[in-house]
């Protein structure tokens, strides 16, 4: 597994080391505790900095806080003041007993304060014991942060809507296909398009002038194919052919995708050719706003400490 796909701990990996971190029972800041816990599970750069991608949260110093959250509850810790973790007497005695881990059920199944809240907070959320739409149980109301629930359903309806804008390409024609390219790059900042009149395109479906004399030009070939049409290396030598002459570059946009072959050819050909498959034009279309619209857009906000503390002298 590469540097940039290690996992960042689960909030329930993490429990039990955040106790122990308080077993001294002095007062411990939270960022200090993140600070130790980085250096205890030899995080790199990458997975501390790592972040939610729409609200822009940390996501290890999110999970450190749930579970901040969900001993609270418990009664194992305490806050002495804003920003500060203390260590209980039950959390004490708990760590006497010598746990191997600490878990939502562990938790649940010991202190009735936590279970209490437990089952008020999944009280109505229950679905009959099935999941919901979004494959959640009435347990993920207080397991993830409410970061990893908006996280996951927008990835849940960021896919949903690349599959919806799929089969809508389905219906469009291949000319309409054509236009629909040269409008996505346009819309994408090429330049000015335009579809080539068949009878003379010479393979090729439109050109991108990059610049007001048309100096900078980028050939587009755009083929709707079913989806196990795959696009072959000699469709791509082809194309290569057909922008010698007429443009520094090519796109070859397609519904379906590349063989492997086509992909090695595209690889130091000239001119240089992009290649575009079904899943990258989708993406493209729904990051610049092409084809979609913005349905709803939910806010996650947080306390503003800066603001607080500079006018209002609340400490951190």
């Amino acid at each position: 597994m590469s540097e940039n796909t290690r996992p960042i701990p689960a909030v329930q990996s993490l429990m039990l080391h955040i106790l122990q971190m308080l077993e001294d029972g002095k007062e411990l800041s939270h960022k200090e505790l993140v600070a130790k816990l980085v250096q205890k599970w030899e995080l790199t750069d990458e997975q501390r900095l790592r972040h939610y991608a729409k609200s822009g949260v940390n996501i290890f110093d999110n999970r450190v806080s749930f579970a901040e959250a969900h001993f609270l509850k418990a009664n194992l810790i305490t806050r002495p003041r804003r920003a500060y973790l203390q260590i209980t007497e039950t959390g004490q005695a708990l760590l006497e007993e010598k746990p191997d881990r600490i878990s939502f059920r562990f938790l649940r199944e010991r202190y009735e304060s936590y279970a209490r809240w437990w089952k008020a907070a999944t009280t109505g959320n229950e679905d009959n014991g099935n999941e919901s739409e979004l494959g959640l149980d009435a347990s993920d109301v207080i397991t993830k942060s409410p970061e990893e629930l908006f996280g996951y359903a927008e990835s849940t309806q960021h896919n949903d809507l690349k599959e919806k804008l799929l089969e809508g390409l389905k219906d469009v024609s291949p000319t309409g296909f054509e236009l629909l390219v040269v409008d996505l790059l346009e819309k994408m900042g090429y330049g000015i398009g335009r579809v080539t009149k068949r009878s003379r395109d010479g393979g090729i479906d439109g050109f991108i002038d990059g610049d007001e004399l048309g100096l900078d030009v980028v050939g587009i070939q755009a083929k709707k194919y079913a989806e196990n049409n795959t696009v072959s290396s000699n469709q791509i030598q082809e194309f290569a052919g057909a922008l010698r002459g007429k443009a520094k570059k090519g796109i070859f946009i397609t519904t379906s995708s590349f063989s492997p072959e086509a992909k090695k050819a595209a690889q130091g050909i000239d001119p240089k050719i992009a290649l575009i498959d079904s899943q990258e034009l989708v993406e493209l279309m729904v990051k610049h706003n092409f084809g979609v619209k913005v349905k709803c857009v939910y806010e996650v906000k947080e306390v503003d400490g800066d603001f607080l503390r500079d006018r209002y002298g609340i400490a951190e």
